[in-house]
């Protein structure tokens, strides 16, 4: 009786160890607001000015006051997070029961560098005899890459994980004169693939008994890869109520991701054999709203300011479902995250008709729950300072923008580890803009 117990046990703690990695991958990380390097260099605070093609991602109201086509590519450069942590974690650990696992002791972990490059395209057109605008977009809004050292502490909580998600997006404006007022709504189709790989281990005690804690041992390895896609909209509004004062509001809607993809688990050690089988995942993107005003004080300045709420408080669960194949049951974990706030300030100065210089900060709160924080995505509150400028000749005008990302040293103790994470992002962003 006391075996079958054990068994038992240990199948509900290899489950839970086998998917850990998924009740922790989404994060605010994930969401890149940097779609512009005008913008960018402003500090993002752009929904009250939204005077170029961007304007189809911070506010899309903006391309109604617009004049011609344009056409704008750009690229933003990140280097993931310079992330250490240094504490104490556990191997074989899950979030059932804390007491079990190995302790790891005075870790020092460095995540692996990398570069990731979100590319984002704008295409505008106005039309000349009616106050009406279309425009098309093109974005990597929830994108990103974690990769730690395949076999340092966090292994058994994630080695790689990857999302590369793309924002197709048609958008409608209307202006209307008299008011100096104009609406816009656009549809949002985001596509994505997603990848994961992690170590799974136990603690001995559940293998073969004894004391728990003492050794843990190494189950196999984990693979998913997947890839998803989902619909929503968006709409904004801009009012110039004087030649010096703009107010803008948008509004970006949920996206439910549902992915579609192969789990792969190959077996080390343990009572279980390797699978291949496959597995659906639901991801809620969060809905969000942008609120900012412009504020021309002299010819040359102009003065930003903006306000958002993202939605992460509809991220309440995470569901995995598998086919027979892979024979091991659907996966459901409570997941209860925070709504979030950012504010963006940001200036520009005209040195001449063409060149334009620009500075912006940013201060955005992170809605991970100490909880459920893990080293796939160490989020914290984090202060963004940026520099750039623009340069225009004839057609063609050429911006690019620098911003240091400072975050909070993020102090935790859950389940997972105890400890302080250290991490800081720096981004470069460029886009060339022809008029015709």
């Amino acid at each position: 009786m006391y075996v079958n117990n054990k068994g038992v046990v240990f199948s509900l703690f290899f489950y839970l160890l086998l998917f850990a990695g998924f009740t922790t991958v989404w994060g605010s990380g994930f969401h890149i607001h940097e779609q512009s390097a005008k913008a960018m260099g402003m500090g993002n605070a752009f929904v009250g000015l939204a005077d170029d093609p961007s304007a189809l991602f911070y506010n899309p109201a903006g391309i109604a006051f617009q004049k011609g086509t344009q056409i704008d590519l750009g690229c933003t450069a990140i280097s993931v997070p310079n992330t250490k942590f240094r504490g104490s974690t556990k191997l074989g650990n899950n979030q059932a029961s804390p007491a079990l696992g190995v302790p790891l002791e005075h870790v020092e972990e460095k995540a692996r560098r990398d570069v990731f490059l979100p590319p984002n395209f704008y295409v505008v057109h106005s039309f000349e005899d009616v106050p009406v605008s279309v425009g098309l977009s093109l974005n990597a809004i929830y994108s990103l890459s974690k990769r730690w050292e395949s076999d340092g502490a966090f292994q058994d909580e994630v080695k790689d994980i990857s999302i590369r998600a793309m924002n197709l997006q048609p958008t409608v404006a209307y202006r209307i004169d008299k008011y100096h007022l104009a609406f816009a709504v656009g549809i949002d189709y985001t596509y994505a693939t997603l990848r994961l790989k992690k170590s799974v281990y136990a603690d001995r005690y559940l293998l073969v008994g004894g004391y728990p804690g003492q050794a843990a041992e190494h189950l196999g390895d984990l693979e998913y890869d997947g890839d998803a896609d989902g619909w929503g909209y968006n709409f904004g509004v801009l009012w110039k109520p004087l030649d010096c004062l703009s107010l803008g509001l948008s509004y970006r809607s949920k996206i439910v991701l549902k992915a579609d993809g192969n789990a792969d688990f190959t077996r080390f050690f343990g009572p279980y054999a390797g699978f291949h089988g496959h597995g659906d995942v639901t991801i809620n993107l969060p809905d969000s709203w942008s609120f900012g005003v412009a504020y021309r004080p002299a010819k040359a300045w102009t003065l930003t300011c903006d306000v958002e709420r993202y939605g992460w408080s509809s991220f309440k669960k995470l569901e995995a479902n598998f086919d027979s194949r892979a024979t091991i049951p659907d996966y459901y974990s409570e997941k209860d995250w925070e709504d979030s706030w950012a504010f963006r300030f940001g200036v520009q100065y005209d040195v001449s008709e063409r060149f334009s210089v620009r500075a912006g900060y940013a201060y955005d709160r992170t809605p991970t729950p100490e909880r459920t924080l893990g080293p796939e995505l160490p989020d914290a509150d984090r202060s963004n300072y940026t520099v750039g400028f623009s340069y225009r000749q004839g057609h063609v005008t050429f911006d690019m923008a620098y911003m240091l990302v400072v975050f909070q040293d993020r102090h935790v103790d859950n389940a997972i580890q105890t400890g302080t994470y250290e991490s800081k992002a720096y981004l470069l962003g460029a886009n060339l803009t022809y008029a015709f």
